[in-house]
């Protein structure tokens, strides 16, 4: 029957969608924890050696003078 065939084909479809989105999300989520390592490790970095961030400030316009 035709609606048979119809919904195999919506069916199919949206196993593909599906599988992409999931794809993206595992995706997104290694990125993620990629980002809080990265940031977890500046914030080791500066709560070791605090005149790190002093050094890294830029000028400010009265400091220009």
């Amino acid at each position: 029957m035709w609606v048979e065939k119809l919904l195999e084909q919506i069916n199919a479809k949206f196993d593909g969608v599906s599988t992409q989105i999931f794809s993206k999300m595992d995706e997104m989520s290694s990125r993620i924890e990629d980002l809080e390592k990265s940031i977890g490790d500046l914030v080791q970095n500066v709560d070791e050696d605090p005149r790190a961030t002093q050094d890294a400030k830029p000028a400010s316009s009265g400091d220009l003078q």
